[in-house]
């Protein structure tokens, strides 16, 4: 599920190659176009190897998204002040994707006003696979929030 990370991933085509080349895993890709489809269907159909290069740039990818990487999953739900977690963790996405006055109204200012009230209680971290500092992680995000909608 999620194996270019909820969109995050730059190369959605390595992505899925590489998740194609664990054994026992049915990789579970969302798609927007029709295009995305043909796509990952072409890499499934014309499956090879990772190359010297492409291993390269997995590494890259994984370094550039560091060991805080939400990947979505959702485990870490539902959170006791109601906090939309991965909307939060992702808010640098979002921010980037959406329009800014739609920042400050709907969905997304819902989950920021929400995690305002996180009290750290931790919870969210017991549930996490990925052992995810969570609380310490949406702080961060907080700050990048307010210093863009609150400006």
């Amino acid at each position: 599920m999620k194996p270019v990370g909820g969109g995050v991933i730059p190369n959605a085509a390595l992505s899925l190659k590489y998740v194609l080349q664990k054994e026992f895993v049915v990789p579970d890709p969302g798609i927007e176009t029709i295009e995305e489809l043909e796509q990952n269907v072409n890499v499934a159909t014309n499956l090879s190897p990772l190359t010297y290069d492409e291993i390269k740039e997995i590494e890259n990818i994984r370094k550039e998204l560091g060991k805080e990487f939400c990947r979505r999953c959702n485990y870490c739900q539902p959170c006791p002040q109601q906090i939309p977690i991965w909307v939060i963790l992702h808010a640098d996405s979002a921010m980037k994707r959406l329009p800014f006055n739609t920042l400050k109204c709907g969905w997304f200012y819902d989950a920021y006003q929400k995690a305002k009230n996180c009290i750290k209680c931790g919870v969210c971290v017991t549930r996490c696979p990925y052992n995810l500092p969570i609380p310490d992680m949406i702080e961060k995000k907080l700050e990048i929030i307010r210093a863009t909608i609150d400006d």
